[in-house]
């Protein structure tokens, strides 16, 4: 009896030290802290406290938030060497890692592999690999990732649907972004916001710009409201495709529907202007952002389309004015 009562005091006395432990590494963690974490879980093999699965999993939570990938692998290593039972947690945590360092042919080779160890892949696992396949504009890998989710079972969720849309845009696969926009009622999942925006700028990208403006409109059609975002799009859309009366009308309709253009709208509408030498409009596209205070990207953006707009125009006397402005600008910049 004696006995027994001294080793379940030991047993609960190691685990109380491994759970302080593994408190500490997941506060340096969500400090980003990553270093720290690191030589907490050394501290603690010193002491004589051995890490678990949660242990190294805070490690490797704190590794991924500081895109040290390096470093989550050979966590992740160790703990298949320690013969610890592997979760699903810990790899979701590298795949993160390996998706926050630009590791992304990583990213999915572990996403892969937690399917074939059957761990019981998560949302979060096939979002993280989604966000590798995002930086890298690989829209292939991205409709993979939704074949493999129909494989084990997980449904898809409007995030990972956006994601998806969002690598097609990237990667100017307009026809793609529309399928999968298409697709997400059969899947159960209403488009958001973002669902159309990001198909709405694909469509422009790819030179579609009655799709983009249909989709635009859709919007309205099943009560979701177009922000800022959704208007930019579709002025790029109309406007590469020279609609600038459409461009303009979209412009002007944004007060009323109680939503204030930004310069990034109203430098899209000025490059329409441009595209067609409707110099004076791009010149009051201007004074908007000047009258704005933005920043000076946007406001050198505004000023390079003003100024070619006036120039295919020929324009003299403005193109003259807009180079004496900016000569002024840089002046009493500094620069």
């Amino acid at each position: 009896m004696l006995l027994g009562r001294v080793l379940r005091q030991c047993l609960a006395s190691h685990t109380a030290d491994v759970s302080k432990y593994s408190k500490a590494i997941s506060a340096h963690g969500r400090r980003s802290q990553w270093e720290a974490a690191l030589d907490c879980l050394a501290h603690m093999r010193t002491d004589g406290v051995l890490p678990n699965v949660i242990s190294f999993s805070a490690a490797i939570n704190a590794c991924g938030r500081g895109a040290q990938w390096s470093s989550a692998l050979h966590l992740l290593r160790e703990i298949a060497q320690s013969q610890l039972q592997l979760d699903v947690i810990a790899c979701n945590s590298v795949i993160s890692a390996c998706e926050r360092g630009s590791q992304w042919s990583l990213a999915l080779q572990l996403a892969d592999e937690v399917c074939h160890l059957q761990l019981r892949p998560t949302v979060v696992t096939f979002g993280a690999a989604a966000n590798a396949c995002q930086k890298a504009h690989w829209w292939e890998g991205a409709l993979d990732l939704f074949a493999k989710m129909a494989s084990v079972r997980i449904s898809c969720d409007v995030v990972l649907c956006n994601t998806a849309i969002s690598v097609c845009e990237k990667s100017s696969r307009w026809p793609v972004a529309l399928s999968l926009l298409g697709s997400m009622g059969s899947l159960g999942i209403r488009p958001d916001v973002t669902s159309f925006n990001a198909t709405v700028t694909a469509c422009g990208d790819g030179q579609q710009w009655e799709k983009a403006l249909g989709l635009f409109t859709e919007m309205h059609d099943i009560a979701l409201h177009p922000d800022n975002i959704s208007y930019n799009a579709a002025i790029s859309a109309c406007g590469r495709a020279q609609q600038w009366t459409l461009a303009l009308g979209l412009l002007a309709s944004m007060p009323r529907r109680h939503i204030h253009p930004s310069p990034l709208t109203f430098n899209a509408a000025a490059a329409t202007c441009e595209r067609v030498h409707l110099w004076e409009t791009a010149l009051l596209c201007l004074e908007s952002v000047l009258e704005a205070g933005q920043q000076s990207r946007e406001v050198e953006i505004a000023y390079n389309i003003s100024q070619s707009a006036c120039w295919k125009a020929r324009a003299w006397q403005p193109v003259l004015s807009l180079l004496a402005a900016r000569r002024t600008a840089a002046a009493g910049a500094g620069v």
